[in-house]
């Protein structure tokens, strides 16, 4: 005869209220200090309650069994739910890959988002490697180029000697990135979950952005993880105002994300609506940045997606964008524009960029065929050369700038080339999203220096995994994971 041990029947429902049952005087406690702190800031620093509160330390006792509470809330759910998150463990972790770019500012104890996910989905794969077979779906010339990366890193460190021999973790690491992305996002329908990650990823992180500037106005709070004071604010054309990080670690970061976002909205095959209401989305975004680089390719991005979107209609769109540029000319708004706009925000960015460029092209000079080293551009410049393709060759020599541009070109010449092909539209408007993409951070890579941002890595993941994907299936398109 079988037994079987009775099991507790909780409901979704009870368990939700009984952890918010739990949460619910430590937040509001913690919410009345702050609000106590952010509202009244020069009563505040004499108020006897204050006083109380702190020579008790009742803030840090509240912030940590707010944590603790939430984190038990989790476990929980987690629990209760077991059977859900191991048959879409795959479709999590590659959730996860796209999300770490756009919460890379937020530290888990002594790791940054994306070394806590790395090592978390590294280790998943490892683990799960050992009891089932895995392929790793990686197209040939990303596999060469990563070779050829691989070579001039180790390479470099002749020139870098130790600070580039403890750097060239932080480097493999975002080539394994690559490798992981292709590994998790194996069949259509994991693909789409992927690519559908990061964009609906970046429109949340833009509409923080955008919530982050309303707090600050309002209650002078900035809500930021950048690190360098000086970039927390910019001068622009309407004041001193914040510049919009969200999660990121930089305002380039959270714009580089938007923009690549962008690329994919503007080509994917949802709904005109629903795909206009994303885009704009994505461009308050990028212009809460301030960021003149993002803000630039942001630009040539929208001016350049309706010729990849409809080809069979270029000559109408040229001659629609020469009317309007002659237009906008002779009537002395695109010189308002400029004066007014344009120059307060991105002369002295421009001037610093040329500036900058002019030092990375002498060191170059100085060791044009193996680099610096890894990490060696902060040492021996006071700055970073504000291109990422120089900042690379500065570093790891000419070969692997050359590579860099190549692996950006053949992804995006590859996605054209599987497009044309595609048999089915869905299909073909995504593998002309990925090429565009592709496209745009190549333009992106001109301006600013992301070669360390773990963002370029994972599109560029995703852009190989919708090329692998389509190699071996023939379709993107899938029902859901």
């Amino acid at each position: 005869m079988n037994f079987r041990v009775p099991q507790p029947r909780v409901s979704f429902l009870g368990l939700v209220g009984w952890v918010s049952a739990w949460l619910v005087v430590p937040v509001l406690l913690g919410a009345g200090m702050g609000a106590l702190v952010v509202f009244d800031p020069d009563l505040s620093r004499d108020h006897p309650l204050w006083e109380f509160l702190r020579s008790r330390s009742l803030p840090a006792v509240t912030l940590w069994s707010a944590t603790a509470l939430a984190v038990l809330g989790v476990i929980l759910l987690v629990t209760r739910s077991a059977g859900w998150w191991f048959r879409h463990r795959d479709a999590i972790a590659t959730g996860l890959l796209m999300s770490v770019g756009a919460i890379n500012g937020v530290n888990v104890g002594p790791l940054d988002a994306f070394e806590f996910a790395f090592l978390l989905t590294l280790a998943y794969w490892l683990a799960v490697s050992l009891v089932e077979f895995r392929s790793v779906a990686v197209p040939r010339l990303v596999l060469a180029a990563l070779g050829g990366f691989s070579i001039c890193t180790v390479a470099s460190v002749i020139n870098g000697r130790v600070t580039s021999l403890f750097g060239l973790h932080t480097l493999f690491s975002k080539f394994l990135m690559i490798v992981l992305v292709c590994s998790f996002a194996i069949r259509p329908q994991l693909f789409q979950v992927a690519v559908r990650s990061f964009i609906y990823v970046a429109v949340s992180t833009a509409v923080v952005a955008v919530l982050a500037l309303g707090l600050n106005l309002t209650t002078g709070f900035a809500l930021t993880f950048v690190d360098t004071p000086a970039e927390q604010f910019k001068s622009t054309p309407f004041g001193y105002l914040l510049r919009a990080s969200a999660f990121c670690q930089t305002p380039q970061a959270l714009g580089h994300l938007c923009v690549m976002a962008l690329c994919l909205v503007f080509q994917s095959p949802w709904r005109a609506g629903w795909r206009y209401a994303l885009a704009l989305t994505l461009l308050v975004g990028i212009g809460l940045t301030w960021s003149t680089g993002a803000i630039l390719t942001a630009g040539v991005v929208t001016l350049l997606f309706p010729l990849v979107r409809w080809p069979h209609h270029v000559m109408l769109y040229l001659a629609l964008l020469a009317v309007s540029g002659f237009a906008l000319y002779f009537s002395g708004i695109a010189e308002l524009i400029f004066d007014k706009v344009l120059v307060p925000l991105g002369s002295a960015g421009v001037e610093d960029r040329v500036g900058y460029l002019k030092v990375g092209l002498e060191k170059i000079q100085v060791y044009p065929w193996l680099g610096a080293g890894v990490k060696n551009t902060s040492r021996l410049f006071s700055h970073p050369i504000h291109n990422t393709y120089f900042m690379i060759i500065s570093e790891l020599g000419i070969a692997a700038g050359v590579l860099l541009f190549l692996l950006i070109a053949g992804l995006a010449i590859r996605c054209a080339s599987l497009a044309r092909r595609a048999a089915d539209e869905n299909t073909r408007h995504w593998l002309k999203a990925l090429g565009f993409g592709a496209a745009g951070m190549g333009i992106h890579f001109l301006s600013e220096p992301l070669y360390y941002s773990v963002l370029p890595w994972v599109f560029l993941g995703l852009v190989s995994c919708g090329v692998s994907v389509m190699a071996r299936f023939g379709t993107l398109e899938g029902t859901r994971a």
